[in-house]
């Protein structure tokens, strides 16, 4: 979105190129300052960034983004200018207007409603960009601040590496997020490859195994979601499936080489690769100019009869081409490295089961061979393990009892860097690329997932967010099965910091936590647990917890899977939506008790199937998202009867626009514009931010890639609104990240991670 876009929005209409709205900006109000300032007496200009925040991180996937801002005078003084980066015209750090689109100007725009606040589409000139704001008023008094934004590529869950054999780099696939990265070896800086925002063609969804064919500049990766063999240009990013279950046409009567769950590849001679399939426990080879495929070597091939004799494939997660003709596969079911003879078809296990001496296999994941002998990761062991191709013999390189360093905890690919004497080793769950020295066996960390300079416990399976006005921070709830946090975010900084857990506060420990409102009134938190079925209160001050309403406090129907309340202190109450039960309730916040509002015994109007958020509208309504109907519905709280005013399936939808994919219970309610904001992601979602006009039901996209600049939603779930600021937040559960999406420009940023 260029300026004149964002120009719009806040009502300027096209701009001149060159004009600046200063002088004659007369601004009454006052406000503390922001950074240090200089010059005559008396209070200097305020500096407040409302987007990007501070610390802020854009992924990688773009070169500029709208910074936007308020300054605000004292003493009857007047703004005379805002400057960035010592420029008023920021032509030294914005593309030139002629590379923008739509003829945008690089120039700092105010908006004539409120001449406080501004705005300017910045350039990120590397990936750590330090950004001075600079205000100063007619009185020669400057205020100065310096914000750090970042533009580096995440990674969520690293699943293979492959060695550039013509850079110092590698390539790097992550399942979680779907993109393909590349990895300098000399810094660890990370570069997006392709992915969502970059690139065209056929998307990833499940990305795993990836090997690079150097001599035609591309990158070949199998997806286990799609079933399919893609490859990628290096230069542009560009995807295209060379093979498929529709590539070639098959016959459907005929099973034999059809693509079930590809896991890894590599390339032999001839425009040939030979990919694992995991589900059919077969190597098929593949044609790379036609996408035909034919098995290599399985136990089963449905109609067909089994080709190659020796040990059935378990589990063949990995495997590496041996130049004599054979194959080395890893077997994490049989606990083996196996031989696979390309002509017969035939496995021999040349390691495990019984062959050669050393510590024994536990569940082996990745495989590189080294002159001589073959590297594998195990994954039950946590180890590098060197297997002498001879003998079969077992030694570990690096692990628990060998190197020092950080310990894999779940590593699953691996390349040999020959010239540097050491493996490469990805991990899930740390998750990072680390470099093992082959001699000694002592791990480092290349990169990894800490991208932005905030501190604090890093978020396990982010969940719901709320904005925590009088405190300044978000209230975040953290976790999956197991022990949960309730954290808080401090919104200057990024920072997170434990308000309750197993070590923080007494009472019912969580467990599983899906959404969290503030109860300000009583300086508490409220929190749902549908691994507890329960409500609970959380003391702000100590942490402390208590169960405010679930099977064993309070009367009337209990949760199911209580999945997103709305607070609604006027009525001392929580709305609360429950999938499970298909249900819209009340619960009393002094005793406990859950009363139906809404569902198939109470209320006329679209039966709920599968609500997932809720939030609290004018005259005694609220508004509510279902999944399963794929809309949006007003819901009397006197009555129970429900409407749908937006969404919808087959002719009875509701409103004009693009209906939603499939809505991820994100829900805010944006009153002074009339809308909702609704998140639209997970499996075959949009992976979009809508609004929702109240009026009408029409749904534009707010913001997705293509739709403003800046990160990629990947998971856009749970959503938290800062009116005043013009933003809300939102918990993306993929990127595993707490994200901001300016309102009138469209972009996003990660604000913490």
């Amino acid at each position: 979105m260029g300026l004149n876009t964002v120009a719009h929005h806040l009502g300027l209409g096209a701009l001149p190129q060159l004009t600046i709205l200063l002088l004659s900006l007369l601004i009454a109000g006052c406000g503390g300052g922001s950074g240090g300032d200089s010059g005559g007496s008396g209070a200097a200009p305020t500096i407040d960034i409302s987007f990007p925040l501070p610390n802020s991180n854009l992924a990688g996937e773009t070169d500029r983004i709208t910074l936007r801002g308020r300054s605000v005078t004292s003493d009857g003084a007047r703004l005379v200018s805002v400057q960035i980066n010592n420029r008023t015209f920021l032509t030294t750090t914005l593309k030139p207007p002629s590379d923008l689109p739509d003829g945008d100007s690089p120039e700092v725009q105010f908006d004539p409603a409120d001449p406080s606040r501004w705005f300017a589409q910045i350039a990120l000139l590397d990936q750590t960009n330090d950004v001075l704001i600079e205000a100063s008023d007619d009185r020669g008094r400057i205020t100065e601040m310096t914000i750090a934004l970042q533009n580096v590529p995440t990674f969520s869950k690293p699943q293979d590496v492959a060695k550039d054999p013509t850079k110092n780099r590698v390539l790097l696939v992550d399942s979680s997020l779907a993109v393909l990265l590349a990895v300098d070896l000399d810094n660890g800086r990370r570069s997006l490859i392709s992915g969502l925002s970059t690139g065209t063609g056929d998307a990833f969804v499940t990305p795993g195994g990836l090997t690079i064919d150097a001599t035609n500049n591309r990158a070949l990766v199998v997806d286990s979601a799609l079933d399919a063999l893609l490859e990628v240009d290096l230069d542009s990013g560009d995807r295209r499936v060379i093979s498929d279950n529709n590539i070639p046409k098959q016959d459907p009567n005929e099973s034999e080489t059809r693509i079930d769950f590809p896991t890894h590849l590599v390339l032999t001679a001839g425009d040939l690769a030979l990919v694992l399939d995991k589900n059919r426990d077969a190597l098929l080879e593949v044609n790379l100019n036609s996408g035909d495929r034919r098995v290599i070597s399985d136990q089963n091939t449905g109609a067909g009869q089994s080709i190659g004799a020796g040990p059935p494939f378990s589990f063949p997660e990995y495997l590496a081409f041996v130049d004599n003709g054979s194959a080395l596969v890893v077997d994490g079911g049989l606990a083996a490295l196996l031989e696979v003879d390309l002509s017969t078809g035939n496995r021999t296990s040349i390691s495990g089961l019984g062959v050669g001496d050393g510590p024994q296999f536990n569940f082996p994941l990745a495989v590189a061979l080294d002159e001589g002998s073959a590297l594998v990761v195990d994954d039950g062991l946590d180890s590098l393990l060197e297997v002498d191709l001879d003998s079969g013999n077992r030694r570990v390189i690096s692990g628990p009892d060998q190197g020092s360093g950080p310990p894999f905890e779940n590593p699953e690919g691996i390349t040999l860097d020959a010239a540097g004497n050491r493996a490469l080793v990805v991990d899930v769950d740390i998750p990072a690329l680390l470099e093992v020295d082959l001699s000694s066996g002592n791990r480092r960390i290349i990169t990894d997932s800490d991208t932005i300079t905030t501190t604090g416990p890093t978020f396990l399976k982010i969940h719901g967010v709320a904005l925590d006005t009088a405190n300044n921070r978000l209230l975040v709830v953290d976790g999956e099965f197991g022990p949960n946090s309730l954290l808080e975010v401090d919104l200057d900084t990024g920072n997170r910091q434990t308000i309750s857990d197993t070590d923080t506060g007494a009472g019912t420990p969580f467990m599983f936590l899906e959404d969290v409102a503030v109860d300000t009134d009583n300086n508490q938190v409220l929190v749902l647990d549908i691994q507890l079925d329960a409500l609970l209160a959380v003391d702000l001050t100590t942490g402390d917890r208590r169960v405010i309403s679930d099977a064993d406090t309070g009367t009337g129907l209990g949760f199911n899977r209580p999945l997103d309340m709305e607070l609604d202190t006027g009525n001392n109450r929580a709305l609360v939506v429950d999938p499970a039960l298909a249900v819209l309730m009340e619960v009393d916040l002094d005793s406990g008790n859950r009363r139906i509002i809404s569902d198939e015994g109470r209320g006329t109007g679209p039966l709920l199937a599968f609500p997932m958020g809720v939030v609290l509208a004018a005259n005694n309504h609220a508004l509510v998202v279902d999944r399963t109907l794929n809309a949006l519905l007003d819901i009397d709280l006197s009555s129970g009867d429900r409407n749908v005013i937006s969404g919808g399936e087959d002719e009875n939808i509701v409103g004009n626009g693009d209906n939603f994919l499939r809505i991820a219970g994100g829900l805010v309610l944006d009153a002074t514009n009339n809308r909702a904001i609704v998140a639209d992601g997970g499996r075959g979602g949009r992976k979009a931010l809508w609004t929702v006009d109240l009026n009408t039901g029409n749904r534009e996209i707010l913001s997705e890639t293509g739709e403003g600049f800046g990160s990629s939603f990947n998971f856009p779930q749970n959503l938290a609104l800062d009116a005043a600021n013009d933003r809300v937040f939102l918990a993306d559960q993929i990127s595993n990240a707490l994200l901001v999406v300016d309102l009138i420009s469209h972009d996003r940023a990660i604000f913490s991670q």
